[in-house]
């Protein structure tokens, strides 16, 4: 084993609670981005079809 992967996995081993924290941190970005991609989704298709129930102007005329 090369000296590099010996220190990572010594690293790793040695700063287990480091580890969960680094992992753990990871996780909850990307579930975050997960949240924040099906929110827009929903908030967008909710926007679209709340739009054309209210039956828009077509035009609008001022005086």
């Amino acid at each position: 084993m090369k000296p590099r992967w010996r220190k990572v996995i010594h690293d790793l081993l040695d700063n287990k609670g480091r580890t969960l924290l680094v992992v753990f941190s990871i996780a909850v970005g990307v579930f975050s981005i997960g949240v924040i991609a099906g929110a827009y989704q929903i908030i967008s298709n909710d926007m679209s079809a709340s739009y054309s129930a209210n039956m828009p102007a077509n035009i609008e005329l001022r005086m």
